[in-house]
């Protein structure tokens, strides 16, 4: 068997660096290894001799690895700008989350053609065989490179962990998603399997979302909520802790530091000063909080007694989104469709996605300008709400939920209420999803659902046995300070994505 040419992207935590060094040792030959943080930076890479080391930083910058002359490589082509359109206004659309100096449009531009020549050269130079992403890909880098690897037929697999926390999946198209997952469904589609065949975590899961007095909320989405601003000033508390602890001048030193020294970050442009930054991210919150208002002064109490669809808006900038969503990537496009073909007397919630406003939230002005919310209240049947509003009355009281790919949408088939679905997700293969891209198809997925259509629970069970088969049971493999949690080591991890990954770079 021929050793198989890798390419890792964004391989930073230990976990997958322990998994890189598995896959070596399984007989893959890493020719170029893309990452980020302290582990990344620290890691011993005698091992590792003749691969090309990247920082995904530089790689943002365009700023070229060791050894590595871009001058060399093939100048871009107009017929290769012309094949990759459609990736490339994603790319763009990405570069924005990665533009933190304001560059005019023809400068992100040429980032974007100078991602071509980078990848392209690369490529054409190294001939991988696979390449393999941390995630799916939703940087304009990374994603120049994927759509780069799609055009010349080399193999990618990416990990795409699920908002079901204790599992993930292996893909090689994020807009296929996992194919093996498909296949699986069509064979367990007229099965009538138990609940209590299924794994403990799927179970649990499963039975948690049916009990109202559960806060079935995902974890990640508390954590999300608790998070700070970045470049926050300590709090009193904070302080008061770290004086008792007599840490405080360890705290205050490493703060000044972060704040008058330049610092390392993933955006295009000039390298800022933490303070830079820090006025920056203020002047952003700002944008966020007249929006905000925006929202609030529109806002209107749902009544629930009304034929509705619930749509909650998708968290932006966002994998999920973009590119995720394709086109509805702007969901004023989505709610448009929508609105058009809401049956006669219907009306459309829609809820913003709290996070969106939430301190940490820094580059949520790219998406919510001001006037975006007006832009929706002004559609006819549709209608802003509250987001205190519960999400699972939201859901119970529906008479279908429209979304991108959010987790709302799988929340809803659990309690058997039918999904418009917008873009590309792991759970667009069960039962109850309508796959939805202009208004004949909305209007059709209506016109069934308004002869009293419902999801059959038997249908996500089964739904949920075919995951059970095809997933790996991993959780917090990208984290850099790795917590065990439900039951999921360290060593889980690694040998789950570590068996998973080497039998698809073996069968590509």
């Amino acid at each position: 068997m021929n050793m198989k040419k890798v390419f890792l992207i964004n391989f930073s935590s230990q976990i997958l660096i322990n998994v890189a060094n598995n896959l070596k040792a399984n007989g893959s030959e890493i020719v170029y290894w893309q990452g980020y943080r302290d582990d990344f930076d620290h890691m011993d890479r005698s091992e590792h001799p003749e691969t090309i080391f990247h920082h995904a930083f530089d790689a943002i910058k365009n700023i070229s690895p060791e050894g590595v002359d871009v001058s060399e490589f093939e100048p871009v082509s107009h017929e290769l700008v012309s094949r990759l359109y459609e990736s490339g206004w994603q790319a763009l659309a990405m570069m924005s989350r990665a533009d933190h100096a304001d560059s005019v449009f023809t400068e992100k531009r040429n980032y974007y053609y100078q991602y071509l020549k980078f990848w392209q050269g690369m490529l054409k130079r190294l001939k991988p065989d696979v390449i393999v992403f941390s995630a799916i890909p939703h940087s304009a880098t990374s994603h120049v490179l994927y759509a780069l690897a799609k055009l010349m037929n080399i193999e990618t697999i990416m990990i795409n962990q699920l908002t079901i926390e204790t599992r993930a999946l292996l893909m090689t198209d994020y807009q296929t998603d996992s194919a093996a997952l498909r296949d699986e469904v069509k064979k367990h589609r007229s099965a009538k399997i138990g609940i209590d065949t299924l794994s403990l975590d799927l179970k649990t899961y499963y039975l948690n979302h049916l009990d109202p007095a559960i806060d079935s909320t995902p974890q990640y989405k508390k954590v999300y909520a608790k998070s700070k601003m970045p470049f926050a000033f300590p709090s009193v508390p904070t302080i008061i802790k770290h004086l008792y602890r007599l840490t405080f001048f360890n705290v205050a030193r490493s703060y000044l530091t972060m704040i008058l020294t330049k610092r390392k970050m993933s955006h295009i442009g000039p390298v800022l000063r933490g303070q830079s930054y820090k006025s920056k991210i203020k002047k952003w919150k700002k944008e966020i909080e007249c929006v905000k208002k925006e929202y609030e002064a529109l806002q209107q109490q749902p009544d629930l007694n009304k034929k509705f669809v619930y749509l909650p808006l998708s968290f932006q900038p966002e994998q999920t989104t973009c590119p995720r969503g394709d086109v509805f990537d702007d969901q004023l496009l989505m709610i448009d469709i929508i609105s058009a073909s809401l049956p006669e007397g219907w009306v459309l919630y829609i809820k913003e996605h709290a996070p969106q406003w939430y301190p940490k939230s820094i580059e949520a002005y790219q998406y919510r300008y001001q006037g975006y919310y007006e832009r929706i209240a002004c559609m006819k049947n549709t209608m802003l709400i509250p987001v205190t509003t519960s999400t699972f009355d939201l859901i119970e009281r529906a008479q279908a939920i429209a979304t991108v790919t959010g987790t709302a949408g799988w929340e809803s088939l659990i309690r058997s209420k039918p999904v418009l679905l917008f873009g590309y997700i792991w759970y667009m293969y069960c039962d109850g999803v309508f796959q939805v891209q202009d208004a004949t198809s909305c209007a059709r997925a209506f016109e069934e659902i308004c002869t009293g259509y419902r999801v059959e629970s038997q249908k996500v069970i089964n739904f949920l046995a075919a995951l059970d088969l095809v997933s790996l049971k991993i959780k917090n493999y990208k984290t850099r300070f790795f917590v065990e949690s439900d039951g999921i080591t360290f060593d889980d991890n690694v040998r789950a994505l570590t068996n998973g990954i080497s039998n698809m770079i073996n069968n590509s």
